[in-house]
């Protein structure tokens, strides 16, 4: 493990967006993001269906 002094790390910053390589997405990474947008896709339908659960029924 390297060690760097704590003014190097206090004084670190990070690189700008520009700077940085693009992602390396394997099958696995893009198969693994899909599943994560599909439950954030049903995470905000179910909010958005209590919403109007609370709204028109109550």
């Amino acid at each position: 493990m390297r060690t760097y002094s704590k003014d190097a790390r206090s004084t670190w910053r990070m690189p700008l967006l520009d700077e940085l390589p693009p992602p390396n997405f394997t099958l696995a990474k893009r198969v693994w993001m899909g599943v994560l947008r599909g439950y954030l896709l049903i995470a905000v339908v179910l909010v958005i269906v209590k919403v109007v659960q609370m709204t028109f029924l109550k």
